[in-house]
């Protein structure tokens, strides 16, 4: 679940300071009973971390801008995508911002915690587990006689409505954050207006906190609500959380002049579980096993089912040069995405190149591994003597 958004920046004159965080605690409903403990503690971790360590965190070194930068901190993870300003190139003295960054705080709740609001039937743990693996195994299947040497179960990626969605969710939120802080970029080169906003923003909060007996929750809100009222900067990231958080997508002008206009969250996504979600991601697999060229999506993989030399031998010699410098390039640990960036092969053409070898019993398209990843041997396969 999405806990907030926040604005680092490194001024040329006041150094890094952290200018926005949103919302204030109050408001993420805390008082209304509709959230778990969890993810209340979870709201608590985003805004104890003090201004001065935020805003040392989320701006990095140079090499590490321009780039998804992400950051995990007990029960809450951070994205973000920090980007350098042409000021920071400048060998004269300058009054802009040197480097932003708009960074988007995560709840990472734990399974239990996700629905701890709703009344589960008491089951076993061991029929649990068994549940899970048969709704969410995938087989990997060898081509011709599909079994692993000796006869033996081969192993089994098995990936819950957790690790599915999460990896959906993390992939739209840094899309957005890279066109959002694109379009902030294009308008600071052309006019300085993230300069000008964050000037603005930081005389608000220098007042509010000069004033005497400042540091309740009160007065962290009213700063907020001056900041929305005077700084359009603060109004559209202010939108742009509402737009994820609630899924009715974002349409915001950048200072007039650069239009956004990104989808919300998927609604399996927002609710973070039920019935629905489940046969939604039964649904995906089902798509993945057939290879279904429109449900592949960037953060998909291929994996091959037999070894590359012998793969390459397969194909026909008058194919694709595409075809075969995507075997060689394929790895389970990368997305399509990024296959697609280092291949410069469209990722169109790459979903189609993957039916093909899907649709030969060559490969099989599965989400991509990660630390994660939960394996398990599939009970559909026949029982051997070999072992793992």
């Amino acid at each position: 679940m999405l806990l907030g958004i926040a604005l680092v920046v490194d001024d040329a004159n006041k150094g890094q300071r952290l200018v926005l965080r949103y919302p204030a605690l109050r408001e993420h409903g805390l008082q209304h009973g509709k959230t778990s403990w969890a993810l209340q503690r979870c709201a608590a971790e985003f805004h104890q971390l003090i201004p001065e360590v935020f805003a040392r965190l989320f701006r990095p070194k140079a090499p590490l801008c321009g780039r998804h930068f992400q950051v995990c901190i007990d029960r809450v993870q951070y994205l973000s995508y920090p980007v350098l300003t042409a000021s920071a190139t400048k060998e004269t003295a300058t009054d802009d911002v040197l480097l932003f960054n708009i960074i988007l705080a995560m709840a990472r709740l734990p399974p239990t915690a996700q629905h701890s609001n709703q009344p589960q039937p008491q089951q076993s743990s061991s029929a649990v587990a068994v549940a899970a693996a048969r709704r969410r195994s995938l087989v990997w299947r060898r081509a011709g006689e599909g079994e692993g040497e000796g006869g033996g179960p081969t192993p089994t990626p098995m990936h819950g409505s957790r690790e599915g969605t999460e990896g959906r969710q993390l992939w739209h939120l840094e899309t957005v954050l890279e066109h959002l802080t694109k379009a902030l970029l294009h308008e600071e080169r052309r006019c300085r207006y993230v300069s000008k906003e964050v000037g603005r923003l930081l005389d608000i909060r220098e007042a509010a906190h000069g004033k005497e007996g400042w540091g309740t929750a009160e007065d962290a809100q009213t700063m907020l609500d001056t900041m929305m009222e005077e700084s359009a900067l603060a109004s559209d990231l202010k939108d742009v959380f509402h737009g994820l958080k609630d899924g009715e997508g974002l349409d915001v002008a950048i200072n007039g002049w650069v239009r956004l206009s990104l989808p919300g969250l998927l609604p399996a996504v927002r609710d973070g579980g039920g019935e629905e979600e489940e046969e939604d991601e039964e649904e995906d697999e089902l798509a993945l096993v057939n290879a279904r060229p429109e449900r592949l999506q960037p953060y998909h993989t291929l994996l091959l089912l037999i070894d590359e030399e012998m793969l390459l031998a397969k194909l026909p010699k008058d194919g694709a040069e595409q075809l075969v410098t995507f075997v060689l390039a394929a790895n389970p640990l990368k997305t399509l995405e990024e296959i697609s960036a280092a291949t410069r092969i469209s990722l169109p053409q790459l979903r189609l190149l993957t039916a093909h070898l899907v649709h030969w019993g060559f490969a099989r398209a599965i989400r991509t591994i990660s630390l994660r990843s939960v394996y398990a041997v599939s009970r559909e396969e026949k029982e051997g003597g070999g072992c793992m």
